[in-house]
Parts: structure tokens; C-alpha cells; sequence
């Protein structure tokens, strides 16, 4: 896990390094240092998490158009004379086991426009948002179901 980070982390310094720190890079720049930080563990440890790669493919149309959507969202809240915002801290609960794709579930979380991640306590994921007004928690739900076929992990009403 501490080995994922680490990748994960150095591979995204080197991705601000080479885009100049340019925001707008990550559209393309999530993906690929997912998938790096993926490629990292298996050439230099041996060990990488099982995945489908279909499913990876799918999880990477789902992460492109939630954040095509996410974003326009932002823009619109933003530019809204009425600036229809409700941030908050919603609590989720986590299904994902302990490992890459947990560590994957926060990350996108992260990445996806109007959320973070900003505290873990025990399998509690606590998310700050744009709007708590919104149905973050379903929408954490489908986003974690995709993560957790993409890795062959079964879920509890996984129906991805």
C-alpha cells in the first residue's frame, strides 16, 4: 500500500512537472498515471492487484464523462448569479477492502470536479462537496461498484 502511494504520488510530481502544473492536463493525465502507477507495481514489485481490462476501459469512459459533466457543473454553480452551492462533509461507507483499489476509489474521488477526500476513519471515507443537496452518496456508490469490477471485487448490490 505505502509502495502504491508512493508510485502514485511520484508519477503525478512527474505529470505536474511535465505539463507545467497546467490543471487542465489531468483529463488526460489521471489516466495515465493510474495506469503507470499500476505498471510501476507489477515491472519493479511483482505484485499487482487482479483487474479486468475491459472493465478498465469502461472505468476510464465513466472517469472521462463524470468529469466532463462534473466540470460543467462546477462551471455552471460558479458562474450562477445565485451561486447554488451547499458545501458540506458527507460520510461514506466503504465497501472496497484495504489495497490498490481502495487507494484507486479515493483518488478518483479526488480528482472528480465538486469533491475530495478528506479524512478516512476505519472504512468511513468522509468527502467534502460542492453541494449536499446532491445525491453524493448514491454517486459514491456507482463509482465504487465500477472500481471494484474493474478489480474482479465483489461488492454487496454490485450491479455493474
Amino acid at each position: 500500500m505505502v509502495r502504491f502511494l508512493f508510485n502514485l504520488l511520484f508519477l503525478s510530481g512527474v505529470w505536474v512537472l511535465l505539463t507545467q502544473a497546467n490543471a487542465d492536463s489531468w483529463l488526460v493525465g489521471g489516466p495515465v498515471v493510474l495506469v503507470g502507477t499500476f505498471a510501476s507495481m507489477r515491472l519493479a514489485y511483482g505484485a499487482a492487484p487482479r483487474f479486468r481490462f475491459l472493465r478498465i476501459l469502461f472505468f476510464l469512459g465513466y472517469f472521462l464523462h463524470g468529469s466532463f459533466l462534473g466540470g460543467i457543473d462546477v462551471i455552471w454553480r460558479s458562474l450562477h448569479p445565485g451561486l447554488p452551492i451547499q458545501p458540506g462533509l458527507v460520510n461514506y461507507p466503504l465497501q472496497l477492502p484495504k489495497g490498490a483499489a481502495r487507494t484507486l476509489f479515493m483518488a478518483v474521488v479526488s480528482l472528480l470536479p465538486g469533491t475530495v477526500s478528506t479524512d478516512i476513519n476505519g472504512d468511513l471515507l468522509v468527502t467534502h462537496v460542492i453541494d449536499d443537496r446532491e445525491p453524493v452518496i448514491q454517486q459514491l456508490e456507482k463509482l465504487e461498484r465500477v472500481v471494484a469490477s474493474m478489480f474482479a471485487i465483489p461488492l454487496r448490490n454490485a450491479s455493474v
